[in-house]
């Protein structure tokens, strides 16, 4: 990857981890590709985005920003799960997917600059939706 790829790939993230209202870090070891598809699709049904991107990258995009409080995180096979409306569903879709995909791990998250461990996710995708809520 050239580094002017690199540069834009980072920009990018770093304006949507800005913009987010929960960011879900996974581990997707294991997965073949058409089980990540299948992951994708349903986020992007739940108006959710799912990237995978090299952790350095990750890194460097999270600078300045509340996600930078899970890089550590940032090991391994990486993937981001980015919502900007609501925070729980996400949640509620990666946990409802890797009980029944056991290869797919949730490593932690961030929601405004509070850290979620596994606990944290779990208990939110159990909340109702944003709009049962209204």
């Amino acid at each position: 990857m050239r580094l002017n790829e690199k540069i834009k790939i980072t920009e990018d993230l770093k304006e949507k981890f800005s913009k987010s209202k929960v960011v879900i870090v996974t581990d997707y070891k294991g997965m073949n590709v058409t089980t990540i598809n299948a992951l994708r699709r349903k986020l992007r049904e739940a108006e959710v985005e799912y990237r995978v991107v090299k952790n350095t990258l990750l890194i460097r995009a999270s600078e300045d920003t509340d996600v930078a409080t899970i890089k550590e995180f940032f090991k391994g096979p990486s993937a981001v799960a980015i919502s900007y409306d609501d925070p729980v569903t996400p949640a509620k879709v990666l946990t409802e997917f890797a009980r029944e995909n056991k290869n797919l791990t949730i490593k932690a998250g961030v929601m405004g600059n509070k850290l979620l461990d596994i606990n944290d996710i779990k208990s939110l995708s159990s909340l109702p939706s944003r709009e049962v809520l209204l």
